[in-house]
């Protein structure tokens, strides 16, 4: 009979790897941290504070200060305004943080949406190249002799895209 592992048994697990997906490393403690921890921890508080804020900024209508230019792709409404109907479409917010140190702004938080509530009758997903596109595009790069690749990051790609 097979056992079913119980959900919090990931976190007794021990590894070896350097990075972890959607946490920061914290190099005094040797901790990984998660969003809410990183607003909570003295340290870190101010840093992550300002990239969340950077991150509303860009999905609503900019900060007052100006340092991020707003899209206009989301509104918050008060939970009142919900009509009662729709209360089973109301999705849930992930948070992810990442340390980029290639990029303008290092520190890095972004907002998803659980995929797995939304209600829309129309395609609403982001089609992105499949991991056998990737192999073969790179398989051809390693055998072309002299062969040359570019790839680029569009910043804030899906932000505001246009939907019927």
């Amino acid at each position: 009979m097979a056992r079913i592992p119980r959900r919090h048994t990931h976190l007794h697990r021990t590894t070896r790897s350097t990075e972890r997906a959607q946490l920061i490393h914290d190099k005094e403690t040797n901790t990984y941290l998660n969003y809410r921890q990183l607003l909570r921890h003295p340290k870190y508080s101010a840093i992550w504070s300002t990239s969340s804020a950077n991150e509303f900024g860009r999905l609503t209508n900019g900060l007052k200060d100006g340092r991020v230019k707003g899209t206009n792709t989301m509104k918050f409404i008060r939970k009142d305004d919900v009509p009662v109907d729709r209360f089973k479409d109301v999705t849930y917010g992930s948070f992810t943080c990442d340390f980029r140190p290639n990029k303008a702004e290092e520190n890095r938080t972004r907002l998803t949406m659980g995929g797995d509530r939304i209600n829309y009758p129309d395609d609403c997903g982001t089609p992105t190249a499949d991991m056998i596109l990737f192999k073969i595009l790179v398989n051809s790069i390693i055998s072309t002799p002299n062969a040359k690749c570019v790839m680029m990051d569009i910043k804030d790609f899906y932000l505001n895209t246009p939907m019927k």
